[in-house]
This record gives structure tokens, C-alpha cells and sequence, in this order.
């Protein structure tokens, strides 16, 4: 049925965002409007999808929310429903599911414990928190808490660095 990844805001086929929205029409029961064009309602239905079959379509990324890109695992669902094909990974697929479970994740959790002085220890990876945004907490406790903390993206970089020109 489908031979192509789709995604929003990609150059997609419109003869293959049609099929997936008649599939989601169909199979699914989903109120999607038939255009070609892969717009936030298809992305919304597709990521409805995924919840549904977030096992076999989310499980081997490691990942338990869907995203809306109709990607390997999402598109070998779509055609085990409507086509009986198998959901088996060839060598390559799961050589980029690998590659993308194994890659350096950017959010790491650590451990943040606050102090009397309002100041944090942070324990973790390194080189998570290096040019790690302050974090600020409020607490009447001397209690450990876990937090996600992420490396700061460029824009990050660059806000953090205007905010601290006017402190």
C-alpha cells in the first residue's frame, strides 16, 4: 500500500499521503480529510496510530508516544494491515533503528540536590552537564530530587547568552 516515508512539512508523494489517509479513514475509523496533503490533522492520526499500535510500531525505537512520521516501523504496520506483510526488520532497518536507540541521547537524567543556600549539586554524565543552564529551585527541604536536564541547543546557547547581557 505504502512505499514511501511521510512526514509533516516533507515534499511528500500526494498519491501516498491520499493512500494514508483513506487507510486511516477506513481501517482506523479516523474523521481525516481525503487532500494529499500531509497536514497537522494526518500527523495528529498518524501519531494516534502509533499510540494504537505502540508496541509494534514504537516498541523497537524504545519509545512509548508516537511522533507522526510515517516511517519503517510505522509503514510496515500500515501494510501488515492492509496487505498481510510481515512486520519483520531487514538487516538495514534495524541497523538505523540501532544506530538511532544507541546514539548519544541529549536528555539524561541526573540527580539535583538542593542545598539550605538554594544552590545545586547536579551528579550525572559529564558531558551532559557541561554548559548546563542554571537551574533554579525553591524548596524547603534538603530532599533529593531527579530532573531531566538537556544540553542546550545553539538557540539555546545563544538565548542564555542575550538573558545574561541584561542580568
Amino acid at each position: 500500500m505504502l512505499t514511501s516515508y511521510l512526514k509533516y512539512g516533507a515534499n511528500n508523494d500526494p498519491i501516498q499521503v491520499t493512500k494514508l489517509q483513506n487507510f486511516l479513514n477506513s481501517y482506523e475509523k479516523m474523521n481525516v480529510n481525503v487532500t494529499g496533503i500531509f497536514d497537522k490533522q494526518t500527523e495528529n492520526a498518524v501519531i494516534a496510530f502509533q499510540t494504537k499500535y505502540s508496541l509494534h510500531v514504537m516498541g523497537p525505537w524504545n519509545r512509548n508516544y508516537g511522533t507522526g512520521y510515517v516511517y519503517i516501523t510505522t509503514l510496515k504496520k500500515i501494510n501488515n494491515i492492509t496487505c498481510s506483510l510481515p512486520l519483520t526488520l531487514n538487516g538495514a532497518e534495524q541497523s538505523i533503528i540501532n544506530e538511532v536507540i544507541n546514539r548519544k541521547a541529549i536528555t539524561k537524567a541526573v540527580i539535583v540536590t538542593p542545598n539550605t543556600s538554594n544552590q545545586i549539586e547536579v551528579k550525572g554524565n559529564n558531558d551532559v552537564n557541561k554548559n548546563v543552564p542554571v537551574l533554579e529551585i525553591e524548596t524547603e527541604s534538603n530532599d533529593t530530587n531527579v530532573a531531566l536536564v538537556s544540553k542546550p541547543s545553539v538557540i539555546g546557547k545563544f538565548w542564555n547568552f542575550i538573558k545574561s547581557l541584561f542580568r
